[in-house]
Order: C-alpha cells, then sequence, then structure tokens
C-alpha cells in the first residue's frame, strides 16, 4: 500500500484500483479503528485509523495524487470518491492497546 507520512501520521487512499466498491479493509477501519501498519523493516506500530472529512480530503487530495499520479487515473475510473485515512499512532501510554 502506498502512502504519504504527515508527521507521525500517515495517509493512505482506499483506491481498490478504482474499482466500483471500496477495499474490504476499509470497512474493517470504520468497524474498528485500531489497526497495525509496518513500514520498511520497521517493527509494527499500533494506529487509529480515521476516513477523512470531505473537507480534509480535499486539502490533502493535490498531494495525494501528487506522490502517486495513478490516484488521479483510480478516481476518474470510478463515481465513487476514493476515501481518505488518516493513521494516528497509539500512543504506547493509553491502555486502548
Amino acid at each position: 500500500m502506498i502512502g504519504i507520512a504527515d508527521g507521525d501520521d500517515w495517509l493512505i487512499v482506499a483506491s481498490h484500483g478504482g474499482a466500483v466498491s471500496n477495499p474490504r479493509w476499509l470497512r474493517n477501519i470504520a468497524d474498528n479503528a485500531q489497526v497495525k501498519i509496518k513500514v520498511g523493516a520497521a517493527a509494527p506500530v499500533a494506529m487509529y485509523g480515521r476516513i477523512l472529512r470531505p473537507e480534509e480530503r480535499a486539502e490533502w487530495w493535490p498531494r495525494l495524487t501528487g506522490a502517486y499520479r495513478p490516484y488521479a487515473t483510480m478516481q476518474s475510473r470510478t463515481d465513487r470518491e476514493l476515501a481518505v485515512v488518516r493513521l494516528t499512532p497509539i500512543s504506547t501510554t493509553e491502555t486502548r492497546c
């Protein structure tokens, strides 16, 4: 999966290659926002996923398509708006882990 960093957060796109339906993992995040990601050789990190509101998505979309141009093509293949998810690290001091 391709994402762009925003400090310690990551932004990812639920593109599903421009398919008519969302990828299953997006529904999983909507049901349970707690996820783990692994970037490169680093250990997995516990994070919360949050689907961006339309105004947030509008702010980030140009940066995402600038980082990975095929996102614009994928968006043009479907009538659904490709969701953007912000992944934020869960503090190790939180008990929600």
